[in-house]
């Protein structure tokens, strides 16, 4: 769906893609004179659009794209709120990201090209190298870290250039904590990602480095079936040589793709610039050259289709009518006379029919897009409109492009054509049948169809029509008879039902749009069930500050719908697992994930003598003797204390990875020391000693003095 709806300074053109946070549009901005530019808008969701944590991390990715300057790197020219829509102005690439390209190339059984592979990726490193060292606007550097390279994130355009996209996840590296959050895709995160350990520049290059095994290799190198299986081959799995799978592969590209997805930071490439070098050097090495201008042509022979509609596009809507307040199609718009075609009838897009997958013409949907599950409009038997339907036609483009934009509009504009049609028909036929003597043998009149149009926010909601539950979802139309009396409400789970009365009329269809609210009441007594499945079995899982069960699977019923939830799953050796969560519905909710074990450790049991002696490590206190099974991590030295009445035991150990030491402490009280006395004055100048001082009575005991058994 091409369309032409202003949105602030630009006209947003064709939606590109959708996440779950952002939506992106290609969207042209008019300037003075002959000034026009294509950009990238990049919106996020109604849905986490006044969400703080959400809002932020989108403000850091406008910060951090602000300060690109690199050939390989997407960068963001203005952040703003359009609509009240938190948005980010991009740089637009016409292209394809790594990912759909590996798709088109797999579903034709083609192998990506060696050459070609490594200079895209010599190309994102170059760009990823740029991000690693950029500057803030004072001249400190930030060390930024993406956190999620993979193919979805690098771009691959049709004049050859690859860009490198989406920071909406990078942090700085000398930000520890934030850095350990577990983002991103399992399957392209770096061993120290996973483990939830402190990231740097290299994380990334190993990240790179997986999505370059992937080309090389024509397969997947971690991606398993479930989460946990992937963690695990992250970590542990063999990586075998790329050599091992592709015959005749050069020794210099084997090489560098082990070296890239080292699991040992210090291993692995240290910069991009220099992932890159290598790159070239292989690449020079190969009998045929690559360059962007070869990259190009073969993007033009693979997405030769996606070229043509990305010129087409731009072609309609500069030559379009100017942008309204609504929402007008012009995927059937005549780029030379600047009209719709009126020799034809309606088209499948202007009767509001999905067109063919293979045209990449994506619909809009959302409050002011165009209806879905319409059904075609009833075709007259005339492929020429007269001309007062095509003055009708003229007219009511005009006063849809000068008059307040509605959707009663829309709807108007969507059928005019299919009801002067049938009008002129009627009009035709009627210069030889009398309007009230049907021709002999004639079927009887049917009754007039009417339509009423049905839109809703949030979409997606059930239309009950006069009492009966349909299977439409909305934006829907509803097809009755001329006349009509229409009784239709909207319903959505967690929403207030509405209901809309209107009486339909064929020359006018009606349009109904439901703002349903929150049903308060049910959300605040709606509840759901998470099942948590999780390895090891044994670790204890907590939802919101409450100890919920320690054996997998837990199942956890009675969580309240809509809102944020904590989830942290914790085991003494593994690194502690924490998510946000949210149940949208009462069906059950299924999380599996693995603890990645923090370090190695060592057991050591604790006794004493006598037993009930308090335990203290490193000067904490941990239990009371006898404690059997307390892991520590190894080859660290620990400072063991026990006390119990006075009597204090002391020790330290270092324990080696995997084993068991036994600690037995005997307690003794410490002996007092007899101070040793003063030495004599000798020599003439000693001074004489006082008179002894008289005995003084016994005092009470004073409590024992002990001294410390190793």
């Amino acid at each position: 769906m091409i369309f032409n709806k202003a949105f602030g300074r630009y006209r947003l053109v064709k939606k590109l893609a959708m996440g779950g946070m952002a939506e992106v549009y290609l969207a042209l901005r008019r300037g003075p004179h002959v000034f026009d530019r294509l950009v990238a808008i990049k919106c996020i969701l109604p849905h986490v659009n006044s969400e703080p944590q959400h809002v932020a991390m989108f403000y850091n990715e406008a910060r951090v794209g602000g300060l690109f300057r690199h050939p390989n790197l997407i960068s963001v020219h203005d952040a703003e709120e359009i609509d009240a829509r938190h948005c980010l102005v991009m740089e637009y690439v016409a292209g394809q990201t790594l990912e759909e390209v590996q798709e088109r190339l797999a579903r034709t059984s083609m192998r990506f090209p060696l050459a070609t592979a490594l200079h895209i990726i010599a190309q994102a490193a170059r760009g990823l190298a740029h991000a690693h060292e950029v500057r803030d606007l004072d001249g400190s550097r930030l060390s930024l870290v993406h956190r999620d390279i993979s193919p979805q994130n690098i771009m691959v355009a049709h004049d050859g250039r690859v860009k490198l996209f989406d920071f909406g996840l990078a942090v700085a590296a000398a930000h520890g904590t934030e850095s350990r959050e577990l983002q991103g895709k399992t399957a392209y995160m770096a061993p120290e990602q996973v483990r939830g350990r402190a990231l740097d520049a290299r994380s990334d290059l190993f990240s790179l480095g997986v999505v370059l095994y992937e080309l090389v290799a024509g397969r997947k190198l971690f991606q398993r079936d479930n989460q946990m299986a992937t963690i695990r081959a992250v970590t542990e799995d063999e990586i075998p040589a790329p050599s091992t799978l592709i015959d005749g592969l050069p020794e210099l590209v084997d090489a560098i793709v082990l070296k890239a997805v080292s699991r040992a930071p210090d291993e692995r490439y240290q910069s991009g610039n220099d992932l890159a070098d290598d790159l070239m050097k292989a690449l020079e090495a190969m009998p045929e050259a690559v360059d962007q201008r070869s990259v190009s042509q073969w993007m033009s022979e693979q997405f030769r289709n996606e070229l043509g509609e990305v010129e087409a596009v731009v072609q309609k809507v500069l030559q379009a009518p100017e942008q309204s307040d609504a929402t007008i199609d012009l995927s059937t718009f005549d780029v030379t006379t600047r009209a719709n075609p009126a020799v034809t009838g309606p088209s499948p897009q202007a009767r509001g029919i999905a067109q063919d997958e293979g045209d990449g013409l994506e619909r809009l949907t959302g409050t002011h897009g165009l209806v879905e599950n319409l059904p075609p409009v009833p075709a007259t038997s005339n492929s020429v409109l007269p001309d007062e339907a095509s003055a009708a036609l003229l007219s009511s483009v005009h006063k849809a492009r000068q008059s307040e934009r509605t959707w009663k509009i829309i709807a108007a504009l969507v059928f005019v054509v299919a009801v002067v049609g049938v009008g002129a028909v009627l009009s035709m036929n009627n210069r030889t049948t009398a309007p009230d003597a049907p021709a002999p043998g004639s079927e009887p009149a049917q009754p007039t169809p009417a339509f009423v149009l049905v839109t809703s926010e949030p979409t997606g909601a059930t239309v009950i029509l006069n009492g009966q539950v349909t299977e439409l979802r909305t934006p829907a139309q509803v097809q009755v008879t001329d006349g009509d009396a229409v009784r239709v409400e909207a319903a959505v789970d967690g929403f207030v039902t509405v209901e809309q009365q209107t009486t339909a009329s064929a020359s006018a269809p009606a349009v109904l749009h439901f703002a349903l609210e929150r049903d308060l009441t049910a959300v605040q007594n709606a509840t759901g069930t998470l099942v948590v499945i999780y390895q090891p079995e044994d670790a204890t899982v907590i939802v919101d500050d409450q100890p919920v069960g320690s054996q997998s699977p837990v199942r956890v019923e009675g969580i309240s719908l809509f809102g944020d939830h904590q989830l942290r799953i914790e085991k003494l050796g593994f690194e502690t697992h924490t998510d946000t969560f949210r149940l949208e519905s009462a069906d059950v909710q299924t999380m599996q994930m693995q603890l990645v074990t923090a370090q190695e450790v060592g057991t050591v049991n604790i006794r004493s003598n006598p037993a009930g002696a308090r335990i203290y490590v490193n000067d904490e206190e941990v239990g009371v003797t006898p404690l059997e099974g307390l892991e520590l991590v190894a080859d660290q030295e620990y400072r063991i204390r026990l006390e119990r009445d006075g009597a204090t035991f002391r020790t330290r150990v270092i324990l080696d990875p995997g084993s068991l030491q036994n600690i037995d402490g005997e307690l003794r009280r410490a002996v007092e020391r007899p101070r040793p006395a003063a030495p004599a004055a000798t020599g003439p100048a000693a001074t004489p000693e006082p008179p002894a001082a008289a005995p003084e009575p016994p005092a009470a005991p004073a409590a024992p003095a002990y001294q410390l058994l190793e």
